[in-house]
């Protein structure tokens, strides 16, 4: 059975720069695993212990109901119950409104004001149908990179760093319920916009059905289901998008508390011997062997959150590669045709607050996934001036030495990309560039365009064309 000190052996050998050795400290650790080590996170260092899988716990709760992703049942009857339920709940709320909205998008073809009010939603729920079909066929991977949440390097050390995760963590959720309180509103004014106009009472959203909605009672189970069905498809887009932006919030919390750990590496490692070592000024045999140990739980805890993001970034590749890629250029499409769509409506009317809403969180959607993967480079920037800030003037020669191989390791920045296409960073959100990578690193840039230039120019045209038919 390996120990945990062999496995910090093994893990030296993959982290170490080109032909530089990251000398092992003389002090050695008890030989217990990784599992009995974590009850030294609440006695040792008395902080609480932490579920930071809850960062995501919204989401997924949420795609339990929705059929989106299956759970871990103790029998295989409730397993076949839950994909009966999944399959019916997924075929007749998701593929039966694309269905029913892509015909529509061919029937009105010719039909400028029309073929744009049918093909806003239509193209979402494409995109969308796309993202639970590579959840469902890569579902344990998925469920994999959850758990990896919750592993021992990523637990905090101190009370600040248990502090920092919840409050990741609140943000999280924060996130979440907000975009599920406004798509809940904005279906809302859908539904109610046709009672607002004086013509005669019609559907909230186009779509063609293979029987007359204009008679009763085909018109009111129509009218609700296409009220609850956008409601249900909305409420799931926005969860399995805040999933991605949660996941990579769990790399900025990450490098975050280890930012933190190598700025009060001294005074963490003074806070675990006795009460009178966090009083001396002086450098001892005893403080200098705990500070090594410190500063190799820091070099572990790096190697694991590089782990965790390459782990994140194959899976991305697999989930949402081609989703991401087809997100950012429905959203210049969709953001066009909304802008289209609300200069046809009278102003202050309920489906004109409806569409600026929805507008808003195709914005935001794209947003979050460039803010928190910009954080992610600031963050993992910080590491080499955090260490350089320690207090290691006193210091052996060799703690200087592994300080200075880990500086010299941690200069080059994280970056998340959705697959090699994109760099997520808040310079992608004004101007996303196409990125191809190659076996060397290096990439070519092709098909630049800015999503909100390029939507408002696509807007102009549509509008003008428009024009001239009036």
């Amino acid at each position: 059975m390996h120990t945990y000190s062999d496995r910090r052996c093994a893990l030296l050998v993959t982290y170490r720069p080109r032909h530089w050795i990251l000398h092992r400290p003389a002090w050695s650790v008890a030989t217990r695993g990784i599992d009995d080590m974590a009850e030294g996170s609440s006695g040792k260092w008395n902080v609480p212990q932490l579920e930071f899988k809850e960062i995501v716990g919204t989401n997924v709760r949420f795609l339990y109901v929705f059929g989106n992703i299956i759970p871990e049942f103790r029998t295989k009857g409730q397993t076949v119950w839950y994909l009966v339920y999944a399959v019916t709940f997924v075929g007749s709320i998701y593929v039966s409104m694309l269905t029913s909205e892509v015909i529509n998008m061919v029937v009105v073809m010719g039909d400028l004001e029309k073929m744009t009010e049918a093909s806003f939603l239509a193209l979402t729920h494409m995109i969308q149908v796309g993202k639970l079909y590579y959840i469902y066929k890569y579902r344990n991977r998925l469920g994999s990179l959850i758990k990896s949440i919750d592993r021992y390097e990523f637990r905090p050390r101190s009370i600040y760093q248990y502090n920092t995760l919840k409050e990741y963590i609140r943000d999280s959720k924060r996130i979440t319920n907000t975009f599920l309180s406004a798509c809940v509103v904005t279906c809302a004014f859908w539904s109610l916009y046709p009672f607002t106009v004086e013509e005669e009472l019609r559907l909230p959203l186009a779509g063609w059905y293979p029987f007359d909605t204009s008679k009763s009672p085909a018109f009111e189970i129509t009218f609700v289901y296409q009220a609850v069905a956008s409601t249900i498809n909305g409420l799931s887009n926005i969860c399995l998008d805040t999933l991605m932006s949660g996941l990579i919030m769990v790399v900025c919390a990450q490098f975050n508390i280890l930012n933190d750990s190598l700025k009060n590496l001294r005074e963490y490692s003074k806070d675990e011997l006795d009460v009178n070592a966090r009083f001396r000024k002086e450098m001892s045999v005893e403080l200098q062997n705990k500070m090594d140990e410190k500063l190799w739980e820091c070099v572990v805890h790096h190697r694991y959150i590089l782990e965790y993001a390459f782990q994140f970034a194959s899976e991305v590749t697999f989930l949402f590669t081609y989703s991401i890629l087809g997100q950012f250029i429905v959203s210049v499409i969709i953001i066009c045709i909304t802008l289209f769509e609300i200069t046809l409506l009278p102003w202050g009317s309920l489906k004109f607050f409806s569409l600026i809403l929805y507008q808003l969180c195709m914005l935001l959607e794209i947003f979050l996934l460039c803010y928190y993967g910009n954080k992610v480079i600031v963050e993992s920037m910080e590491l080499t001036k955090c260490a350089y800030h320690d207090d290691w003037i006193d210091c052996s020669t060799k703690f200087k030495r592994n300080l200075l191989f880990f500086m010299t390791r941690s200069q080059v920045p994280l970056k998340l990309t959705a697959g090699g296409f994109f760099t997520l960073s808040l310079d992608t959100f004004v101007k996303a560039s196409l990125h191809i990578g190659t076996s060397y690193g290096s990439h070519l840039t092709c098909l630049p365009f800015q999503i909100l230039k390029s939507s408002y120019s696509y807007f102009a045209v549509l509008n003008r064309v428009h024009s001239k038919k009036i």
